[in-house]
């Protein structure tokens, strides 16, 4: 019972986010193309597309892909681990060394991948949801877009990357004192609860809530405002590539 309501609760969050993205792409479209901000109901409306399914369903091949492409270069690299099970201490070592540097180029190749995935990805996105494009076209022309403008798409994740590691930086305080403050509230409240019935149970059932609703509430909106800000960047910097 209880993981069906996990996997129900995970739908529902993905399809909201889905539709957020969506709606986040084309209101900011929409504000540059007419300059006119869409009203709640127009950004519901904007969200609520097969666009943001057929997002999904990109996002999702593209995992996958990736991940099985990972897993294979994985055992590539953990293939000289066989030489273990000779005799010979030689090609024990020679394989040992080997798996290691397979290894740190495996994941020099991660992260390699995991740039060009992230960069590639702003461009299929925005096909999808902005141009209204098929899964294969957006493959295509976002590739395309992007080897077109490299340098000027280039600079630009450069720039968001030192932004986001700015804001990363400064949120790391931040965190610490709402942590901070959330367990204050959580453990204040679970020793009155515990006072009142002498219940462990009970003092960890009110006080941890409450830990948990203080800590995530403004962290999320702070994280949302950051979202919304680079998704924003990222849709003007589509919409220039794209148009210009």
């Amino acid at each position: 019972m209880c993981c069906c309501i996990l996997f129900a609760v995970a739908i529902v969050m993905t399809i909201v986010q889905y539709m957020a993205r969506a709606a986040l792409y084309r209101s900011v479209d929409q504000i540059e193309e007419t300059g006119v901000a869409p009203t709640g109901r127009e950004g519901f409306r904007l969200g609520w597309t097969n666009r943001a399914f057929r997002l999904f369903l990109l996002e999702l091949m593209v995992g996958i892909a990736v991940l099985l492409a990972a897993l294979l270069l994985a055992t590539v690299a953990a293939a000289p681990l066989l030489l273990l099970l000779t005799k010979s201490g030689v090609l024990k070592g020679i394989g040992i060394g080997s798996t290691i540097w397979l290894g740190l180029v495996w994941i020099l190749l991660l992260i390699v991948a995991a740039v060009i995935q992230s960069v590639l990805g702003q461009f299929w996105s925005r096909e999808i949801i902005l141009a209204d494009r098929s899964i294969g076209d957006a493959l295509a022309s976002g590739y395309h877009l992007v080897r077109g403008r490299l340098k000027d798409v280039g600079g630009m994740w450069l720039l968001m990357f030192a932004i986001g590691f700015g804001f990363g930086l400064v949120m790391i305080p931040v965190v610490l004192v709402v942590i901070v403050g959330a367990g204050a509230a959580g453990v204040a409240m679970g020793f009155a609860i515990h006072a009142a019935t002498n219940s462990i149970g009970w003092a960890v059932a009110g006080g941890l809530p409450l830990f948990l609703l203080i800590m995530i509430i403004p962290l999320s909106i702070v994280q949302g405002i950051y979202l919304a800000f680079e998704t924003t960047a990222w849709t003007l910097t589509y919409r220039e590539v794209a148009l210009g």
